[in-house]
């Protein structure tokens, strides 16, 4: 017996661990987020009837919280189920030597997961360490926008107008269509197929994570060919700085669609008069090359990516996966989680 098990116990919380999970948190986490202060907001995110998704990691001797992480399940499907880490903590000055590595070595393992993914992880603490010892893949996620050319005042953005990307509209049919309900989002039979490098998300994940979400609206769109549902597009208004943006946060479908919506993009820029509409994912920048969307890594553009406080910085977002070929967008895990209220 190691000494995780002989002085540790690693379990699934439940709804009655709740407080104690929010005040280790509120004791060790550097920062004051909304689901660590907010019962309720806590819940909508990990609850999971009367479990939440939480691995809680004890002290047999104490009962205190040695480790925790959370986690984001898409499905209870076993041969496809995939999960993505959150607000991964261990206690400090633990006496345990990489139990943080351990701690989500055993949540794959109790979850019986069949791909895992975690955004936002600490470059520092765990980035180096889950490619080690658990011979993760990491990276940086790719920042790419379409700019709104008739703009001139930018607020938000300070964009690189001397990089020009000399490319004609995508020909494609491909039409966006939004869906007002559940009726609408289930007749696509999107969320039934499953896609090659894509995380399968169920129906119940979907509905809960962008129709549900007591805070944040999402608009939810299908991606058509010939009146025939392809993909779904998630995406989220903001206003900041008496201006607009919208940020693609979610995609399910052939990753190859995705760089022929320009021409249904750039009307939504037109019609909504936004500085941009941008995309946080891992795909790869040679997707885009015959497109309107520009990496950003290619210029000396400022996109914003925090909004909660608003910070006109690039961010770097970096990421880590059990899989190689496994691509994922800002809205995977919590990489789209309210921080106000």
């Amino acid at each position: 017996m190691n000494i995780f098990d002989k002085e540790l116990n690693f379990r699934l919380a439940e709804r009655k661990d709740i407080n104690k999970i929010q005040n280790f948190y509120k004791e060790f986490w550097p920062y004051k987020t909304l689901v660590i202060q907010n019962e309720f907001f806590f819940i909508y995110e990990f609850g999971n009837q009367l479990k939440v998704n939480f691995l809680l990691v004890e002290s047999k001797r104490n009962k205190l919280i040695e480790s925790a992480v959370g986690f984001y399940q898409y499905s209870n499907e076993s041969n496809e189920k995939h999960i993505c880490g959150s607000l991964s903590l261990v206690r400090p000055k633990s006496k345990y030597p990489l139990i943080g590595v351990e701690t989500l070595k055993r949540l794959k393992s109790i979850t019986k997961s069949n791909s895992y993914c975690g955004t936002n992880t600490n470059s520092v603490t765990m980035l180096p360490l889950v490619k080690k010892f658990l011979s993760h893949h990491i990276g940086k996620m790719n920042h790419y926008y379409i700019l709104n050319k008739k703009f001139n005042d930018f607020n938000i953005a300070i964009p690189d107008l001397t990089f020009k990307k000399d490319i004609k509209i995508g020909v494609r049919g491909l039409r966006l269509k939004s869906i007002h309900n559940l009726e609408e989002l289930i007749s696509t039979k999107i969320l039934y197929s499953k896609f090659n490098y894509i995380p399968f998300k169920s129906l119940e994940y979907v509905i809960k994570k962008y129709m549900l979400n007591p805070i944040y609206k999402y608009s939810i769109y299908s991606i058509n060919e010939d009146n025939i549902p392809q993909g779904l597009l998630i995406t989220r208004l903001i206003n900041a700085k008496d201006s607009k943006v919208i940020r693609i946060i979610d995609f399910i479908g052939d990753i190859n669609l995705l760089p022929l919506l320009d021409y249904e993009l750039a009307k939504l820029i037109n019609e909504e008069n936004l500085e941009y509409i941008d995309l946080v994912c891992n795909l790869k920048s040679e997707l885009f090359e015959k497109s309107l969307f520009i990496d950003k890594a290619l210029t000396a553009s400022v996109i914003p990516h925090y909004f909660e406080p608003f910070v006109r910085e690039n961010i770097e977002i970096n990421y880590e996966t059990n899989k190689k070929e496994l691509y994922f967008f800002k809205g995977d895990g919590d990489g789209d989680r309210p921080n106000i209220r």
